[in-house]
């Protein structure tokens, strides 16, 4: 099986996250201040950073996200490898 990433923002966390498994998921999170919150830092994989960015060749605004985790590699072992049908 696959167990996902949870993706969301500290105030929907607040509000409606009693318990927040940080050892059972990895965590995406989506806030758009100048730096990640405290508290998150060490749990956070993803950190959503903007919904209003920018990149060449692409009309309109982007989510903008930073991974917390290491580099390339770090990033790579989290995808899931594709399957070949036939």
């Amino acid at each position: 099986y696959v167990r996902p990433m949870i993706y969301f923002s500290p105030s929907f966390a607040d509000e409606y996250l009693q318990i927040i498994p940080f050892g059972l998921y990895k965590i995406w999170l989506a806030d758009y201040g100048p730096s990640i919150p405290a508290g998150w830092v060490n749990v956070c994989y993803i950190w959503q950073t903007t919904g209003t960015g920018r990149v060449q060749g692409v009309n309109g605004d982007v989510d903008l996200d930073q991974f917390m985790k290491g580099g390339l590699a770090e990033l790579q072992a989290l995808l899931i490898p594709l399957k070949r049908v036939g």
